[in-house]
């Protein structure tokens, strides 16, 4: 309200009294002058002054007043002082939390901006093919791996999520969207899956794909990050070891069956060995026995090629004189 500071003291005393404080409790304003000095000022120099002033409250609470001090003039002199002033102190604690607030908000871009940067550095590093899913406005981000793996630039494959589920395999792209949606609708932190991803020259890459989901306070999806592995060579190789492994086994199954069947052309050649020393030369019993003898090296020799098929040693029985 407005003063008159011909009366200070009394002013003063009333003053700290509607703040609840005491009469000693008012403080210095920033210029260094509190309101007497202000005021004897105004009457040296004629110029009006506008200052603030901090009171302590009964509670120890700051009190913030915003004052002006202006001269009162007769016939071109100074006679008097007249003064107004406003409570800011709301004012001065909104400033006080808006600093604080922003020295916090600072603090956490400064701390998210160092995330993001090792986020950046750690993609660099890696072989995987990592990804950066924003789940509401669909963008996504491509690490430069992505070229090296798969041909593919990170403007070939833009920002949207369409260049990801365009290049997914056509029998493979519902089932990893599907398993994709189910893993955000439930309450999982994660989600992998294998599928095959088209390279720039238009071939296929066995990918192992695996993501985290980051959902926000109420537990919705609104991000997506992970990595995908091109395992293609060790597809490869596990299926050469699968195709050793049933040849292996075929060439096990061929030995068994060489082996019990050169046994038996055996015993058949003998006993036509037996059959041709018994019959005369020109019958036709001896004739039919050196067919079969025939018939038996031409078994002997598939015998042969079974069990190099198998590479297992062949047997060549041969007859020893035991004296």
């Amino acid at each position: 309200g407005m003063e008159d500071f011909h009366g200070n003291g009394a002013r003063r005393q009333a003053l700290a009294a509607a703040h609840r404080a005491p009469p000693g409790g008012l403080q210095r304003g920033a210029a260094g002058f509190g309101a007497v000095e202000h005021g004897a000022r105004v009457l040296a120099t004629g110029v009006a002054s506008t200052f603030e002033e901090e009171l302590i409250g009964r509670d120890g609470q700051p009190v913030h007043l915003l004052r002006r001090i202006c001269p009162i003039r007769e016939n071109g002199h100074v006679v008097g002082l007249i003064g107004y002033g406003f409570d800011i102190t709301e004012l001065r604690r909104d400033q006080q939390a808006l600093l604080e607030g922003n020295q916090q908000y600072a603090a956490a871009l400064r701390a998210m901006e160092e995330s993001e940067a090792r986020f950046r550095l750690v993609s660099r590093a890696t072989n995987d093919v990592v990804w950066d899913w924003s789940i509401d406005d669909g963008r996504i981000w491509w690490n430069d791996t992505v070229q090296s793996v798969f041909g593919h630039s990170t403007a070939e494959l833009g920002d949207s999520v369409d260049g990801w589920t365009r290049n997914i395999h056509e029998d493979d792209r519902e089932g990893v969207m599907l398993d994709v949606e189910e893993a955000m609708q439930s309450d999982a932190q994660s989600w992998q899956g294998e599928y095959r991803f088209r390279r720039a020259d238009g071939s296929w890459a066995s990918v192992f794909d695996r993501g985290y989901i980051i959902r926000d306070e109420v537990q919705r999806p609104v991000r997506m990050i992970g990595a995908m592995q091109d395992q293609t060579d060790r597809h490869a190789v596990e299926a050469q070891l699968r195709q050793g492994q049933k040849m292996e086994a075929v060439g096990q199954l061929a030995a068994g069956v060489a082996h019990d069947f050169n046994n038996i052309m055996t015993a058949v050649s003998s006993y036509a060995e037996l059959i041709m020393q018994d019959a005369p030369a020109d019958s036709a019993i001896r004739a039919d026995a050196m067919e079969i003898q025939q018939a038996g090296r031409r078994a002997r020799e598939l015998t042969h090629q079974l069990l190099a098929f198998s590479r297992k040693q062949v047997l060549q029985p041969d007859v020893l004189n035991v004296n």
